[in-house]
C-alpha cells in the first residue's frame, strides 16, 4: 500500500481498463532492466524534466548502449531549446507523472509545457516511471500534491523565488512560474503508444 492508502494492483487495473498498458516493478534496479527491455537499442529517446527518471540513472545506460538521447538536463545552457524540440521528436520519451489516481488518470503539471506536450503527441511511444509516492485517491488530490509536494520542492530546486517555496501555492503570476500548464490523460492517444511502469519505492517529487 502507498502512503495515499491506494492499492498498486487496483491503480494497475485502472490503467488497464482505460487501455493504458501498466506494471509493476519492484525496486529501482528492475525498472533500470525494463526500460532497458522495453527501449529497442537503436531507438532515440526524449527524457522530459524528471527527479525519478534521474534517481533510476538510466540517461547513462542507454548512451552506453548506443541509444541517443536528448535530455536537456544533460547539454550546456545554449543548447537545452533545441534539446527539448528534438526529445519531442523521439522514437520513446520518458517521464513520470506528478501525480497517478486510484481510477487511472495520469496527471502531469509543467512550466515551458515541452514535458507535458510530449507525453500527447510527438513520441511514438511514451512511458511515465512512478514512483508509489505519486499515488493519490482522485484527481483533486492529485492536484493537490501538485501544488503541495511537486511544485514547491522542484521550485526549490531551481532555485526560483517563485511564492509557492515559501507560502504553498498562490496561483502566483511570477515569470517563473512552474505550473502554466496541466494534462491529465484520461485514455489511449491515436499516434502515442502510452505506457505506464509502477515502481514500489520513493521517486521524485
Amino acid at each position: 500500500m502507498t502512503e495515499a492508502n491506494i492499492n498498486i494492483e487496483e491503480a494497475v487495473k485502472a490503467l488497464e481498463r482505460r487501455a493504458i498498458r501498466a506494471s509493476v516493478v519492484e525496486d529501482v534496479a528492475a525498472a533500470r532492466e525494463y526500460l532497458l527491455q522495453r527501449i529497442p537499442p537503436g531507438a532515440t529517446v526524449g527524457i522530459g524534466g524528471s527527479m525519478t527518471i534521474k534517481e533510476l540513472g538510466i540517461y547513462d545506460l542507454l548512451q552506453e548502449r548506443g541509444n541517443t538521447v536528448f535530455w536537456h538536463w544533460q547539454v550546456p545552457p545554449e543548447q537545452m531549446k533545441e534539446t527539448v524540440y528534438r526529445a519531442a521528436g523521439a522514437d520513446c520519451y520518458l517521464c513520470s507523472a506528478n501525480a497517478l489516481t486510484a481510477d487511472g488518470k495520469i496527471i502531469n503539471t509543467d512550466g515551458a509545457g515541452n514535458r507535458v506536450g510530449s507525453t500527447i503527441f510527438g513520441p511514438r511511444r511514451v512511458i511515465f516511471v512512478v514512483g508509489e509516492n505519486k499515488l493519490v485517491r482522485d484527481e483533486e488530490e492529485g492536484r493537490e500534491r501538485i501544488r503541495k509536494v511537486a511544485a514547491p520542492l522542484n521550485a526549490r530546486r531551481l532555485g526560483l523565488s517563485n511564492p509557492c517555496v515559501d507560502e504553498g501555492c498562490t496561483d502566483c503570476r511570477a515569470a517563473t512560474r512552474i505550473c502554466s500548464v496541466t494534462a491529465i490523460i484520461e485514455g489511449p492517444l491515436r499516434y502515442t503508444e502510452l505506457e505506464v511502469l509502477i515502481v514500489k519505492a520513493r521517486l521524485g517529487f
